[in-house]
């Protein structure tokens, strides 16, 4: 989530509480290839998610292409909502 920090000056502690689902596809040697938001009032994070998401290697398979949901959860509280 570092990089994250480095695009779009998004800050660690913004993503308390953050709770996205993507659609995303995985080829053969585990790579995200898609990522679509599943929630479509929530464009400005999800494009930084989704680029770091892109980054990010998952078990690959033998079928050339697989696709799936994934869920990023992020627990805390931020300190204004406390």
């Amino acid at each position: 989530l570092n990089r994250l920090e480095g695009e779009g000056n998004v800050r660690i502690r913004d993503l308390l509480g953050l709770d996205r689902s993507f659609l995303v596809s995985v080829d053969a040697e585990g790579r995200i290839q898609t990522c679509q938001v599943l929630d479509p009032d929530e464009q400005n994070l999800d494009g930084l998610l989704g680029r770091w998401l892109r980054l990010q290697r998952l078990k690959p398979e033998q079928e050339k292409l697989s696709w799936g949901r994934m869920r990023i959860r992020v627990e805390g509280v931020r300190e204004e909502v406390r």
